[in-house]
């Protein structure tokens, strides 16, 4: 059965970071893991009925999921803001039959707010504040 621990929070919370310690931590105690960081799944133009590209993404993870279970990997890390219920369903209809741990990052905002103006520019960073 695959394993699969979301790591979620706002944007900016430190979900990627926390997944590649996440990943050498198992990798140090001889685990098989991935980390599928669906907040990277970035393209253009995005469906009319799917703004964000979230069905997309996910659609894309239950295409790769099976790579890495063929490869003997049955634990993944995923990295991904989950905001409302069905962000996490969409998650697991993209994984059926795994067994989720959720996991959620407090962050205070105005760590966030550092962090992101280190790491957004123009436009991108408007929209994530």
């Amino acid at each position: 059965m695959r394993d699969v621990l979301v790591i979620s929070g706002p944007c900016g919370a430190g979900k990627s970071t926390v997944g590649f310690e996440c990943l050498e931590l198992l990798e140090a105690g001889g685990v098989a893991a991935a980390m599928i960081d669906a907040e990277l799944a970035y393209f253009h133009p995005k469906p009319e009925d799917d703004p964000q590209g979230t069905r997309v993404a996910e659609q894309a993870l239950a295409a790769v999921a099976p790579v890495y279970a063929a490869a003997g990997i049955e634990r993944l890390l995923l990295p991904r803001v989950i905001e409302r219920p069905r962000h996490l369903d969409i998650v697991r209809a993209a994984l059926p039959g795994a067994r989720f741990q959720i996991a959620w990052l407090d962050v205070p905002p105005e760590t966030i707010g550092e962090r992101l103006a280190t790491r957004e520019v123009g436009s991108a960073l408007d929209w994530h504040l």
